[in-house]
């Protein structure tokens, strides 16, 4: 076999059209028989199918897009875009190693830096800036079915720039196989292009990122904010409005918290269970809050509409501790005040904090 031989379907590697497909840039890794990188002479094969795919919300016109990080477009917080590669090996034969290397590029120059790395791959010292390149070695045998490595790339997106203009990030990569090191015989490789992610200033929309599970993620009218935080790593598109609604009597104001969670590669919804629920923390500004409010009289203010169907919030079931959980045969539940807890309480300024448990994404008018 000649060093540096691979073929690649281009079937699978164009840039297809996007579909329904923390200051951490953390990776997840599903690679079988990965190893990590060394300089050591290994045997390939050729015929590797490699598929990148965008892992954030779609917006509006259906392209994926995340929001800019930084206190401009995103309350100050660090938010995430996402890829998932995947490298098969169709064939009968082994492919003992694979380099895929792979960089960032915001409007095709420089990109982001990937700051902790995946599992199997190192930082490619010969691209800049220092931490935008990876180079990952990757082990395919052959089975039937063919064998697959699925690697996740989790992006930080930049702050937001003073241009007030819109950005294309994207992934460029190349895979090698054969005889030799990352480097060797290079002129036999072609470079790829992953489809393109919209970084967005559009917070009008809401916001959009792909959130690392246990991190929380917010929007927020005025003093008013809705946090989302998954149990697993997802993308979420989030959205909080005034509601025209009417909702409670001992409120001045409502609202509307818009949380959509769904596979962006296979349009299904993405959901969650009992054990390890989603966490919606509603924060209710005092300024909202008429005089006789009283945060224990919460059971039927809070409404959830999945688009068709449309029912109130109950109540969380409680046990010694207090432990919390969603009753059986419901989707979702609130945390009552009492007995007194850190979840949902009032707090030194008056402001109410509300925490719901969901297995589901949906709105929530409140």
């Amino acid at each position: 076999m000649k060093s540096s031989e691979v073929v690649i379907d281009r079937r699978h590697a164009r840039d297809r059209s996007p579909v329904a497909r923390s200051l951490r840039a953390l990776a997840s890794v599903g690679l079988l028989g990965a190893a990590l990188v060394s300089a050591s002479a290994f045997a390939g094969t050729k015929f590797i199918d490699v598929v990148v795919d965008p892992l954030v919300p779609n917006n509006a016109s259906g392209a994926p897009s995340v929001s800019y990080s930084g206190v401009k477009a995103a309350l100050g917080q660090t938010l995430n875009a996402a890829y998932r590669a995947t490298l098969t090996n169709a064939t009968s034969s082994n492919i003992n190693n694979a380099w895929f290397k792979v960089r960032t590029s915001i409007n095709d120059g420089q990109g982001p830096v990937f700051v902790i790395v995946p599992q199997g791959c190192t930082v490619d010292s010969q691209v800049a800036p220092l931490g935008s390149g990876l180079v990952c070695l990757v082990s395919l045998p052959a089975t039937v079915p063919a064998t697959s490595a699925a690697i996740t790339f989790i992006i930080p997106t930049p702050n937001a720039p003073t241009s007030g203009q819109d950005s294309t990030l994207k992934l460029v990569w190349t895979v090698q196989a054969g005889q030799g090191n990352s480097d060797s015989n290079p002129s036999n490789v072609v470079q790829h292009d992953s489809p393109p992610i919209i970084l967005s200033l559009d917070s009008s929309a809401g916001l959009r990122s792909y959130i690392v599970g246990g991190n929380g993620f917010k929007v927020a009218i005025g003093n008013s904010n809705t946090l989302v935080t998954p149990p697993k790593d997802v993308p979420i598109d989030l959205k909080e409005d005034i509601n025209s609604s009417s909702c409670s009597a001992m409120f001045k104001k409502c609202f509307k918290s818009t949380v959509r969670i769904v596979d962006p590669i296979t349009g299904a919804l993405i959901t969650f269970d009992a054990t390890n629920p989603l966490f919606v923390d509603l924060l209710r500004d005092k300024s909202t809050l008429k005089g006789f409010a009283d945060i224990n009289n919460l059971n039927g203010t809070l409404i959830y509409t999945d688009g068709v169907n449309t029912y109130a919030i109950n109540q969380c079931d409680v046990a010694a501790g207090p432990v919390f959980s969603i009753p059986s045969g419901a989707d979702r539940c609130y945390i009552p005040a009492t007995p007194a807890n850190n979840q949902t309480f009032v707090d030194g300024s008056g402001s109410w904090h509300i925490r719901v448990l969901g297995k589901t994404n949906g709105i929530i008018n409140w």
